[in-house]
């Protein structure tokens, strides 16, 4: 209790110069660990020169071009050129539609559906990616080898991943990708 007084004490006697000193503490510390950092960064990378923002401007504006210059291209395409855009890369996620596509493809090959599982990974800052598991039941290796040659000509874009076999039918990973909306 009596160390506790001293403490008490010595603090309330010492006020004024902890209240000087703490904050020059604080100040110290976020110069050295926050702001000078962060200003050699911009000293080093050259970011805060005029040379350095026009060049980003130059970018920005080569990039509005290039869009501009695409948007034109679509707008001249016949709608069922932009149904075609459309299936290779849609806009959004259709997990109905793409369930029942590649359902159609199973049975066109002469394979049994044996389950299908869509998980969602991150592709590109624009792009998301679904890795599809695909169980095939029955068929046999010249069936198998259709398949995968359809899949290739299909008109949505699809990359195989991995192909397994097993005594009850194949087992395959693809990936198809979409826009984020």
């Amino acid at each position: 209790m009596e160390y506790q007084n001293k403490i008490k004490k010595f603090l309330a006697a010492n006020f004024r110069i902890f209240a000087l000193i703490t904050p020059l503490i604080i100040l110290f510390v976020g110069y050295f660990y926050i702001l000078k950092p962060k200003y050699d960064y911009l000293k080093e990378t050259g970011g805060l020169t005029i040379k350095a923002l026009q060049k980003s401007l130059d970018l920005k504006k080569e990039y509005l071009k290039n869009l501009n210059e695409l948007k034109v291209t679509y707008n001249n395409l016949s709608d069922e050129e932009k149904n075609k855009l459309d299936q290779i890369l849609p806009l959004k996620k259709d997990l109905p539609n793409l369930f029942v596509h590649f359902e159609s493809l199973v049975k066109q090959n002469g394979f049994q559906l044996g389950g299908v599982d869509f998980k969602e990974e991150d592709f590109t800052e624009r792009i998301k990616a679904l890795r599809i598991s695909l169980g095939l039941k029955g068929g046999n290796y010249q069936l198998l080898k259709g398949f995968l040659k359809n899949l290739e000509e299909d008109v949505k874009m699809v990359d195989v991943i991995s192909v397994s076999f097993a005594k009850e039918g194949y087992s395959l990973t693809l990936k198809t990708y979409y826009l984020k909306e």
